[in-house]
């Protein structure tokens, strides 16, 4: 049993079964065999009120219930049992709906499972290997029985596992055999373990950026930025990373973006992402701040010529202005150049000062004695 499972399945008996600690339970860890001595779930549910009992259809280390059919568990009665666990089992089971079915049978009314499975990893059989689980199969397994859903969280980017942990309760079907328990709220109890992952410092970008980004939506954004400054210093040369780092704060505190923001009009190859994003950090700036972004585009033409294109192609007109500001000015002669610089406003619904730029690209068309369709015709219109 990986540390992620045990943690989360530790969590679990914190949360939801602290104040039942006085209360008689019985509890089945459902595919509970002990292999290559692995660690288990048992030391969680020491306590000398609860019944804990292991049921696995092979004979072996830590399996009391033996069950002739695996899909039909004759040995445990209806409505028996107050809590139900399996964490690691489901992968191995050729028909969970089936396994599910009989879980919700021997559940008293308002008894919970609680099922982790990966939802990612290597084949690993035992004999068998069949499924990786995601949160959606959770909830049609719950759906399928009758359970009412209570949590369901998946590890996504956290390790090669990546757990999907479920929480159903049963509800009341009119049976004699009720558990002690209330109806159960969802207590994000996985949510709460995969962040608490932080402080092991995962190797996986992707880890930080989900991470993240949860913490902002529940408006920890101190936090959130907290979680992607230790990425960075961990990754510090990883551009996928740098993109989502300049997202999250330009969302949250904008003059802590600049720093990602020159790293992306640095990074090369050119990419639309990048350009994507700095046209979105634009529109938060003030126009000191924009001069000093606008300062670290490159000074080679070819360089601006990109970004310009892949400006206009993703609608970063005053990114695209700026780029054909500066090659002009290192290519006087460059009329394309004086023309889309004096375009770009209307981008941006300036049409006013693109009117006025192109009544001065004429003007300085006709000094030079250039003699084209515009300054033979556009005078007299």
């Amino acid at each position: 049993m990986h540390s992620t499972s045990l943690n989360k399945m530790k969590s679990f008996v914190e949360h939801y079964l602290k104040e039942y600690v006085n209360h008689p339970i019985i509890i089945i860890d459902v595919g509970s065999q002990a292999v290559g001595g692995h660690p288990t779930y048992i030391p969680f549910f020491d306590n000398p009120h609860w019944k804990y009992l292991w049921l696995d259809f092979l004979k072996g280390e830590k399996v009391d219930i033996v069950v002739k059919d695996p899909y039909k568990w004759e040995e445990v009665e209806d409505a028996s049992v107050d809590v139900v666990i399996s964490g690691q089992a489901f992968e191995h089971i050729e028909f969970p709906w089936l396994t599910i079915k009989e879980i919700f049978r021997i559940l008293k009314d308002k008894g919970i499972a609680c099922i982790i499975a990966p939802s990612g990893g290597p084949e690993h059989r035992h004999p068998v290997d069949c499924w990786r689980i995601f949160p959606d199969g959770m909830r049609a397994l719950a759906k399928w029985a009758g359970f009412r859903v209570v949590e369901v969280f998946t590890d996504w980017e956290l390790d090669p596992w990546r757990d999907t942990f479920a929480v159903f309760q049963k509800p009341l079907t009119g049976s004699e055999k009720t558990s002690p328990f209330e109806d159960f709220s969802n207590k994000e109890v996985a949510l709460k373990v995969y962040l608490e992952a932080f402080k092991d410092k995962p190797q996986n970008p992707a880890y930080y950026v989900r991470a993240s980004n949860i913490l902002k939506a529940k408006g920890e954004i101190k936090k959130a930025q907290s979680y992607m400054a230790t990425a960075l210093a961990m990754f510090p040369h990883n551009l996928w990373l740098r993109q989502r780092a300049t997202e999250l704060y330009i969302e949250t505190e904008p003059l802590l973006a600049l720093e990602h923001a020159i790293y992306l009009l640095r990074a090369r190859p050119i990419n639309a992402d990048n350009v994507r994003i700095l046209g979105r950090f634009l529109e938060k700036l003030d126009e000191e701040r924009k001069t000093f972004l606008f300062e670290q585009l490159p000074n080679d033409i070819p360089s601006l010529r990109q970004f310009a294109y892949l400006s206009e192609k993703e609608k970063v007109y005053m990114l695209a202005e700026e780029c054909w500001r500066r090659i002009s000015g290192l290519q006087p002669e460059d009329l394309n150049a004086k023309l889309m610089h004096a375009l770009m406003p209307r981008g941006y619904e300036n049409k006013e000062l693109s009117e006025k730029r192109f009544t001065e690209l004429l003007e300085y068309q006709i000094s030079k004695g250039v003699l084209n369709r515009t300054t033979i015709i556009q005078p007299f219109n």
